[in-house]
């Protein structure tokens, strides 16, 4: 979890890409949708990436699903402003650390868990502006940024 930086890209044919940033491996091809943007890149901990992406009204969410055995993608329409992060990153915390996605619906800042499986909703603010960033902060709480 804390051995390289990764980003994530839309190219212009619309592929969705990660790679570590110091490009020692080769992108890996996520999925092709043109006119993705507002990609969002995080790690479980078992180094299961999720990747969101939002295009016309709604957002896309690639996850690996634990009961399925392989990686699903779930829409979430009328949905914006994808951000993912993994939320304790430390050691010794895998019993509670977990993958949050989090988007703003009908303007109010909602996040989802991935222990969850992404499917509860959960509500938190009215916002006035866009989500831009999400992660933990001192104090080890989970900072949103708009």
């Amino acid at each position: 979890l804390m051995y390289q930086v990764w980003t994530a890209w839309a190219g212009e044919s619309g592929a969705i890409q990660v790679q570590p940033e110091d490009e020692s491996q080769p992108a890996i091809l996520v999925a092709t949708v043109p006119g993705a943007e507002y990609i969002s890149l995080a790690f479980d901990r078992n180094m299961n990436m999720a990747v969101a992406w939002s295009v016309g009204g709604g957002v896309s969410l690639r996850w690996f699903d634990s009961t399925v055995e392989a990686y699903v993608t779930t829409d979430y329409p009328g949905v914006s402003c994808p951000r993912l992060t993994h939320d304790d990153k430390r050691e010794g915390a895998g019993a509670w650390s977990d993958v949050i996605f989090a988007y703003v619906r009908d303007g109010v800042l909602r996040t989802r868990q991935q222990r969850d499986r992404y499917e509860i909703e959960y509500s938190h603010q009215e916002l006035e502006r866009d989500l831009t960033k999400i992660g933990m902060a001192t104090g080890l709480r989970l900072q949103f940024e708009v």
